[in-house]
């Protein structure tokens, strides 16, 4: 795009260009759903502010949620702990929030269900592909498509429904939190599991060094939120905060000093470095940095200069 008369260019990872588009960028674009909550915000007030661009870029509500709750909550649920799930979700506006339990719901359901609409047809091959896919998963649940096939277990007698293979899911989402978390489930919260985790190339590798370079931090968001917090469901931590913006900055080109930014760990690979991980917490918490501007100043307050010498 090229100046468009919006005055609004979006990405996130979307598709971005026609059909008819005469070179190939790749086949691997992901749901627009980011990209249209994105603009919804911004078409929500004439004028934006640092302020209103920070907002949105914290935005922590997940489009994907709403689509797949209607599954969920219109579904015959047979446990007593499977109906207090579904009415604590029937009330969630889809904030993947740090501080509550019905993001970590949420995603240990669709979690069990994506695995049970794939593990009999995948066998051995599952685990390679045990991922988020939502388009696909939605084509499942959709009533009378020829996807919804896809919800009866190959490995039995009887045709499994949709239904019951969503009340299932629940059913062994709900137990396996309760062996993680316990058994009080008023005190399950999305950052009990949803921590943020930045490997150390190589030592985060090596097991001895792994806990002192590895950095941690509870953290928002989810895969469809505008602040991306990915996560796999085939790892060890299947909710752990993988994938997000390693690098946030709000620019104003009406005054460049008004301008802000946060990176996600600190400046150093150093472990014995200040600035290793003192930025870790702010950007976790949405905080910004002012950026200075001027290079004298800079120069003048700056806490050290790294110099790199080539070894002859």
């Amino acid at each position: 795009q090229f100046n468009p008369s919006s005055g609004v260019i979006v990405t996130a990872n979307q598709k971005i260009v026609a059909d008819d588009f005469p070179h190939m960028i790749t086949r691997d674009w992901e749901l627009p759903l980011r990209e249209k909550h994105i603009r919804k915000l911004l078409e929500s007030s004439v004028q934006h502010t640092v302020s209103s661009f920070r907002e949105i870029q914290l935005d922590n509500v997940s489009p994907i949620a709403d689509r797949f709750l209607a599954a969920l909550l219109t579904t015959p649920i047979n446990s007593e702990r499977g109906r207090w799930a579904g009415d604590l979700l029937s009330r969630w506006n889809g904030a993947m929030d740090i501080d509550l339990p019905e993001p970590l719901i949420f995603a240990a359901w669709l979690r069990e269900l994506t695995r049970a609409t794939f593990a009999d047809e995948l066998g051995p091959e599952f685990l390679r592909h045990w991922s988020y896919r939502p388009s696909f998963m939605e084509q499942v649940l959709t009533p009378n498509t020829p996807e919804a096939r896809w919800c009866d277990n190959i490995a039995t007698p009887q045709q499994e429904s949709c239904d019951a293979l969503i009340d299932e899911s629940l059913e062994k989402a709900l137990i396996s939190l309760e062996d993680e978390f316990g058994s009080d489930r008023a005190k399950w919260r999305w950052e009990d599991a949803h921590f943020s985790f930045h490997a150390h190339n190589p030592f985060s590798a090596i097991p001895i060094l792994s806990d002192l370079f590895t950095l941690k931090e509870p953290s928002p968001g989810g895969f469809y939120t505008i602040n991306r917090g990915g996560h796999w469901f085939a790892d060890e931590s299947p909710f752990a905060n993988v994938h997000g913006s390693g690098y946030r900055a709000i620019y104003d080109m009406s005054s460049f000093e008004n301008s802000e930014f946060i990176q996600s760990t600190g400046q150093s690979g150093n472990i014995f470095s200040p600035f290793y991980d003192n930025l870790l917490k702010k950007w976790a918490e949405g905080q910004y940095i002012k950026m200075n501007i001027d290079y004298e100043a800079l120069k003048k307050s700056a806490a050290g200069t790294l110099i790199l010498v080539p070894v002859p």
